[in-house]
Protein backbone atom coordinates (compact mmCIF):
# COMPACT_ATOMS: atom_id res chain seq x y z
CA UNK A 1 0.00 0.00 0.00
CA UNK A 2 2.82 2.69 0.79
CA UNK A 3 4.48 1.99 -2.67
CA UNK A 4 1.27 2.83 -4.43
CA UNK A 5 0.29 5.69 -2.33
CA UNK A 6 3.63 7.04 -3.11
CA UNK A 7 3.89 6.26 -6.27
CA UNK A 8 0.35 7.89 -7.07
CA UNK A 9 1.23 11.01 -4.73
CA UNK A 10 -1.33 10.26 -2.47
CA UNK A 11 -0.86 12.05 1.16
CA UNK A 12 1.25 9.79 3.69
CA UNK A 13 1.51 9.85 7.16
CA UNK A 14 3.53 6.77 8.27
CA UNK A 15 3.72 6.76 11.87
CA UNK A 16 6.44 4.53 14.02
CA UNK A 17 6.67 0.69 12.27
CA UNK A 18 4.96 2.80 9.00
CA UNK A 19 8.24 5.15 8.93
CA UNK A 20 9.97 2.03 8.80
CA UNK A 21 8.67 -0.07 6.24
CA UNK A 22 8.70 3.00 3.91
CA UNK A 23 12.43 3.04 4.42
CA UNK A 24 12.93 -0.39 4.24
CA UNK A 25 10.47 -0.13 0.80
CA UNK A 26 12.77 2.49 -0.58
CA UNK A 27 15.77 0.12 0.32
CA UNK A 28 16.91 1.44 3.72
CA UNK A 29 17.91 -0.75 6.48
CA UNK A 30 16.72 -1.06 10.10
CA UNK A 31 18.34 -1.21 13.51
CA UNK A 32 17.08 -3.74 15.00
CA UNK A 33 18.03 -3.31 18.77
CA UNK A 34 18.06 0.62 19.95
CA UNK A 35 20.04 -0.36 23.24
CA UNK A 36 22.95 -1.89 20.97
CA UNK A 37 23.32 2.03 19.29
CA UNK A 38 26.37 3.90 20.47
CA UNK A 39 25.69 6.18 23.06
CA UNK A 40 22.32 4.36 23.80
CA UNK A 41 20.49 5.45 26.76
CA UNK A 42 19.89 1.90 27.94
CA UNK A 43 16.13 0.83 27.30
CA UNK A 44 14.20 3.26 24.83
CA UNK A 45 10.89 2.17 25.74
CA UNK A 46 8.57 4.84 27.41
CA UNK A 47 11.26 7.59 27.25
CA UNK A 48 10.19 10.94 26.54
CA UNK A 49 13.38 13.29 24.67
CA UNK A 50 13.38 16.60 23.13
CA UNK A 51 13.50 16.08 19.07
CA UNK A 52 15.50 19.03 16.83
CA UNK A 53 13.50 19.93 13.53
CA UNK A 54 15.24 21.26 10.67
CA UNK A 55 13.87 24.91 9.88
CA UNK A 56 12.33 25.30 6.73
CA UNK A 57 10.94 21.73 6.12
CA UNK A 58 7.25 20.46 5.92
CA UNK A 59 7.83 18.71 9.67
CA UNK A 60 8.98 22.05 10.94
CA UNK A 61 5.52 23.36 9.59
CA UNK A 62 4.05 20.97 11.42
CA UNK A 63 5.50 20.86 14.85
CA UNK A 64 8.21 23.67 15.22
CA UNK A 65 11.53 23.18 15.80
CA UNK A 66 11.55 21.63 18.90
CA UNK A 67 8.56 19.20 19.95
CA UNK A 68 8.93 16.49 23.14
CA UNK A 69 8.17 12.77 22.03
CA UNK A 70 7.53 9.61 23.87
CA UNK A 71 9.51 6.72 21.92
CA UNK A 72 7.78 3.26 22.41
CA UNK A 73 9.90 1.66 20.04
CA UNK A 74 13.23 -1.09 20.04
CA UNK A 75 14.08 -0.61 16.42
CA UNK A 76 14.78 2.58 14.24
CA UNK A 77 16.38 3.54 10.53
CA UNK A 78 19.78 2.84 9.72
CA UNK A 79 20.64 3.43 6.37
CA UNK A 80 18.22 5.84 4.62
CA UNK A 81 15.69 4.73 1.69
CA UNK A 82 16.45 6.32 -1.66
CA UNK A 83 14.94 10.32 -1.37
CA UNK A 84 13.84 10.26 1.85
CA UNK A 85 15.85 13.02 3.99
CA UNK A 86 16.22 13.48 7.94
CA UNK A 87 14.21 16.34 9.04
CA UNK A 88 14.39 15.25 13.24
CA UNK A 89 16.84 13.94 15.80
CA UNK A 90 16.73 12.78 19.21
CA UNK A 91 19.51 14.05 21.28
CA UNK A 92 20.91 10.72 21.04
CA UNK A 93 21.04 10.88 16.86
CA UNK A 94 18.11 8.72 16.17
CA UNK A 95 15.72 9.74 13.01
CA UNK A 96 12.47 10.74 14.40
CA UNK A 97 11.07 12.41 11.43
CA UNK A 98 11.31 12.02 7.12
CA UNK A 99 10.07 13.42 4.32
CA UNK A 100 10.45 12.88 0.12
CA UNK A 101 11.08 16.40 -0.75
CA UNK A 102 10.95 15.40 -4.67
CA UNK A 103 8.26 12.76 -4.09
CA UNK A 104 4.90 13.62 -5.96
CA UNK A 105 2.79 14.08 -3.19
CA UNK A 106 2.28 15.05 0.66
CA UNK A 107 4.55 12.28 2.68
CA UNK A 108 5.49 12.74 6.35
CA UNK A 109 7.13 9.70 7.89
CA UNK A 110 7.84 9.95 12.35
CA UNK A 111 8.68 7.47 14.31
CA UNK A 112 6.88 8.61 17.13
CA UNK A 113 3.47 8.61 18.38
CA UNK A 114 1.09 11.74 17.89
CA UNK A 115 -1.63 9.45 18.04
CA UNK A 116 -1.04 9.01 22.00
CA UNK A 117 -0.71 12.97 23.06
CA UNK A 118 -2.54 14.56 20.35
CA UNK A 119 -5.69 15.75 22.71
CA UNK A 120 -3.81 17.92 24.90
CA UNK A 121 -0.19 18.78 22.79
CA UNK A 122 -1.02 21.09 19.88
CA UNK A 123 1.80 20.40 18.19
CA UNK A 124 0.74 16.80 17.77
CA UNK A 125 -2.53 17.46 16.55
CA UNK A 126 -1.45 19.30 14.16
CA UNK A 127 0.60 16.54 12.56
CA UNK A 128 -3.18 15.32 11.93
CA UNK A 129 -4.51 18.71 10.56
CA UNK A 130 -1.71 18.96 8.11
CA UNK A 131 -2.16 15.12 6.95
CA UNK A 132 -6.26 15.54 6.72
CA UNK A 133 -5.52 19.20 4.98
CA UNK A 134 -3.07 17.84 2.11
CA UNK A 135 -5.84 14.82 2.06
CA UNK A 136 -8.47 17.59 1.11
CA UNK A 137 -6.52 19.21 -1.39
CA UNK A 138 -5.74 16.03 -3.35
Amino acid sequence: MARVALAAGVPLLAICRGLQVVNVLRGGTLLQDMDEMPGALGHHRHHVHQLSVQPGTLSSSVVGEQVEVSCYHHQCLAELGEGLVVTARSEEGVVEAVEIPDGPGWFLGLQWHPEDTWAEDPQQLGVFQSFVRAAAQR
